[in-house]
């Protein structure tokens, strides 16, 4: 609607209601950072990336949050099955999520934010109805298919339920978008209220102390409203009747945590050691206090210069640089870093639907990675980096022929052929 307000800043913590923040980092204002504009479609809209931390209950969140419909753009969505790294990792979680609740035929195993479906497909127990909710499911109509249920929307108790035909879930899955909510303290009162009294929810995402320790600045967009630790998921469970009852570490998207929780009185073993040590962890970094988070904008900061000195400085000896990857982080980087068309010739991406597109503010071109090595650069500024040795392995050809990869997170690095 013509007037209507992109965002609003938020009066109240997303998680407790209380209303003192503590600043933590600000972006400045971007232009949304999902959308990939075509043509002459102007660029999306702006609005602020500014972090802060609630003096209550420690959830560190967005002061702004922008309207859910001028966010997610139907032009594309994430696929999750373009990417080896990611395929073998929600393979490995069905896998594991398999083993755990031992789900029979019949049973129901929910992904909620289920994208293109990779989630769902790994799953090989017979008869497992498999039930995947997305606001973006009509664009993946192709690749949701093998007997899923897909249903479009975000999700809800009543949603779910219909396309259950009312049988709870044993499994359910919130894989890089609980910290998409607005309101995650109802969202978990909602799984709670389908979850299987013997079921698991398995929660995984970017993991706050590995983010201020990888510097990963650009996990920090309009989609992700908050950034949590235990303690937070912990907090929340609490409030909806759940039990955090195990938690794992690991390398995927820069640093992300998967946690496992059931209803209180759930069959699964609490592991507290396990738990103790994260719990630890957060303790020793002083994450209720501003001690890491200054010293996280510091060194942000820094690698911002270090990395429009490097880039801009090669532009100008007449260095070809392409950008490796179009993707919503890539974004964050790009404008964060003051870098646009004018040092950037292009972006690769596998995604073809990305294809002819430009990347917003900026207006790189994007191009498909065929395309990109015909051109031979000089350089691939590396944009989803947590990737690395993936990217080092594919384009193996580019840097044998004297071709490099800036790789700008966790620190700035140029890599060439080993």
């Amino acid at each position: 609607m013509v007037g209507e307000a992109l965002y609003h800043a938020i009066q109240a913590c997303r998680a407790c209601g209380r209303a003192d923040f503590a600043p933590v980092i600000s972006l400045g204002e971007q232009a949304l950072t999902g959308w990939f504009p075509k043509g002459d479609d102007p660029d999306p809209r702006r609005a602020p990336l500014d972090v802060v931390r609630c003096t209550g209950c420690g959830l560190v969140q967005l002061r702004h949050s922008v309207r859910p419909e001028r966010m997610y753009p139907r032009a594309y969505g994430y696929r999750s099955n373009i990417n080896h790294t990611m395929r073998e990792h929600l393979a490995g979680l069905a896998r594991s999520a398999t083993r755990m609740a031992s789900p029979s035929g019949g049973d129901v195993a929910l992904d909620i934010g289920c994208n293109d479906g990779t989630l769902l497909s790994s799953y090989t127990v017979p008869g497992l109805v498999r039930i995947g909710i997305d606001p973006l499911v009509g664009m993946f109509g192709a690749e949701l298919t093998d007997g899923i249920v897909a249903r479009e929307g975000f999700f809800t108790a009543p949603l779910f339920l219909d396309a259950s035909g009312g049988r709870k879930a044993k499994i359910v899955t919130a894989i890089s978008m609980f910290y998409d909510l607005e309101d995650p303290v109802a969202f978990a009162a909602d799984v709670a209220s389908i979850l299987d009294p013997a079921g698991v929810w398995i929660i995984e995402q970017s993991y706050l102390p590995h983010m201020l320790q990888e510097n990963a600045f650009d996990t920090i967009c309009h989609e992700h409203l908050e950034y949590y630790g235990l303690a937070q998921i912990e907090f929340i469970a609490r409030q909806n009747g759940l039990r955090v009852f195990d938690v794992a570490l690991n390398r995927i998207n820069g640093g992300s945590f998967r946690v496992h929780l059931c209803h209180d009185r759930g069959p699964f073993a609490t592991r507290t050691e396990t738990l103790e040590s994260l719990r630890r962890l957060e303790r020793e970094m002083a994450m209720d206090g501003p001690g890491p988070y200054a010293t996280f904008r510091d060194r942000v900061a820094r690698i911002r210069d270090d990395v429009r000195i490097l880039v801009v400085g090669e532009a100008a000896r007449g260095k070809t640089i392409y950008a490796y990857g179009a993707s919503t982080k890539g974004n964050v980087l790009l404008q964060y870093c003051g870098l646009d068309h004018r040092v950037i010739a292009a972006a690769a991406d596998r995604n073809p639907s990305k294809w002819g597109a430009r990347t917003p503010l900026t207006g790189i071109p994007i191009v498909s990675e065929h395309q990109a090595r015909a051109a031979r650069p000089d350089y691939f500024l590396v944009l989803p980096w947590h990737f690395r040795d993936e990217f080092v392995a594919r384009e193996a050809d580019f840097l044998a022929r004297g071709g490099r990869f800036i790789f700008p997170l966790p620190t700035v690095e140029v890599v060439g052929s080993r």
